[in-house]
């Protein structure tokens, strides 16, 4: 999303133009807003080094409530693979009680693999951290994981993950590792994010950016009735 001029419409959806609406709101999501404050910063995104996995609920399990909230919003709004960022945070504006967690999700590794990670990086650190210019990774060498930047939802202390379960019907621990956990209903305003998210996604689809990507829609309604 590009950068907004002082005559284009205001992104909130009010049909006024930016200069005469929310150009003195420093809430308007931007690109850039929307990636420091909404995401957070990635590269500088906390990781705690004392964290336990968490249980992570599959959606057919979840309360009959939720899992009606769900599917209606699997109805009429996109999940894309590898999309955790918009999904979740999507997702959370649908339900109150849906909060946006923000973490690390992380995968088994070789030791062969965490040997070699330590040698290029001349450490014996438990915990080293991977960073180029797309991306940050922490490896735990104690627990052989390395954790992947994330975002997924929790629920009245139930954590599930609409983007990683396309592909896993199960409850298990899962080495999720927590760095916050966003209120969106009542950090920001509702009807601007709404815009923001749906303005987005239709610029994701139009130029293509999932190209190659499934959408998850159909095999996780098929996950809930189940």
């Amino acid at each position: 999303m590009s950068t907004i001029s002082r005559n284009d419409l205001c992104p909130c959806g009010s049909n006024k133009k930016f200069k005469k609406c929310c150009l003195k709101n420093k809430h308007v999501f931007t690109e850039d807003y929307f990636k420091r404050k909404v995401i957070g910063d990635k590269f500088n995104r906390v990781f705690s080094t004392i964290q336990k996995p968490i249980w992570r609920k599959s959606l057919k399990n979840l309360p009959t409530n939720l899992k009606n909230i769900i599917k209606q919003y699997l109805r009429n709004e996109y999940v894309f693979e590898y999309g955790c960022y918009y999904n979740s945070s999507h997702l959370s504006l649908y339900e109150p009680k849906i909060k946006t967690v923000q973490g690390w999700y992380g995968f088994k590794i070789g030791k062969d693999e965490v040997e070699e990670i330590k040698s290029v990086k001349n450490s014996t650190s438990r915990f080293i951290k991977l960073k180029d210019e797309l991306d940050t990774q922490i490896v735990d060498t104690k627990k052989c994981v390395i954790y992947n930047i994330h975002t997924w939802n929790s629920f009245e202390g139930i954590h599930f993950d609409l983007t990683t379960e396309g592909n896993h019907t199960f409850n298990e621990w899962i080495e999720y590792n927590v760095s916050e956990i966003k209120d969106f209903m009542t950090e920001y305003n509702n009807k601007e994010l709404k815009k923001y998210f749906e303005n987005e996604i239709k610029s994701i689809k139009l130029q293509g950016v999932f190209s190659g990507k499934r959408l998850l829609n159909e095999n996780l309604i098929q996950i809930i009735q189940n």
